[in-house]
């Protein structure tokens, strides 16, 4: 039988087998916290230097250019460079007007975000939408110069990733906002969190005009 020094004895050891089990768990939780913050800080990166700045940029073209088109195409054209419907000189000009001081400059706005920080792309290639903005602005910057507004001919416009930019843009913009929600819950302890209010994928404001206007033409 154990006396009473052995008593203290163990309860000496208890103490600090559970001191020690204590600093145990608070370090590993403090190495996850921690884990997670640094995943945090680079989720919020990329949302605030690549993904957001580009989608921003992106919705703005498109928007511009749909307002572009209804101001300038006629109703009956398939699109803006119609040959059965030519643009007239005056939306001839105003095109090239666009060009050049919103879509260029967009453009290499755009050009300068992926340059710059392409260390912030999700995948671990380069998409080829992405890579498409570059073939775009170089194309056109070459066709302007040997294009005259004046003349019957229609530029060689190059193709534009219009729709695929965007896709891609709000996906992975999407993506990111629901990783960012996670890591914030994971953080705080809590299903609280005010970003759980947002939905799982990004709607456009020009699908959302678009949707309105639609619903106003069916109830007219």
């Amino acid at each position: 039988m154990a006396g009473p020094g052995w008593a203290a004895v163990w309860t000496l050891i208890a103490s600090v087998v559970a001191a020690v089990a204590g600093t145990s768990s608070a370090l590993i939780v403090k190495r996850r916290t921690d884990r997670l913050r640094a995943q945090l800080d680079f989720v919020n990166a990329q949302l605030r230097y690549f993904y957001g700045p580009l989608l921003a940029l992106a919705e703005a073209s498109q928007r511009s250019w749909k307002v572009f088109k209804s101001q300038h195409t006629p109703e009956a054209a398939r699109h803006f460079w119609d040959p059965a419907y030519p643009p007239s000189s005056e939306a001839r000009a105003a095109w090239l007007h666009w060009v050049t001081t919103v879509l260029i400059p967009t453009n290499d706005r755009m050009i300068k975000v992926i340059t710059e920080r392409a260390d912030l792309l999700i995948e671990p290639g380069m998409p080829q939408c992405l890579t498409d903005i570059y073939v775009h602005l170089l194309t056109i910057k070459a066709v302007l110069v040997s294009w005259n507004v004046e003349s019957d001919s229609f530029p060689e416009v190059p193709y534009y990733p219009r729709q695929n930019l965007l896709d891609y843009l709000e996906d992975s913009f999407s993506i990111l906002k629901r990783e960012q929600v996670r890591l914030l819950k994971a953080i705080t302890g809590t299903n609280e969190y005010p970003l759980t209010q947002n939905t799982s994928r990004v709607e456009l404001i020009s699908d959302r005009l678009e949707a309105s206007r639609n619903r106003s033409a069916s109830s007219a």
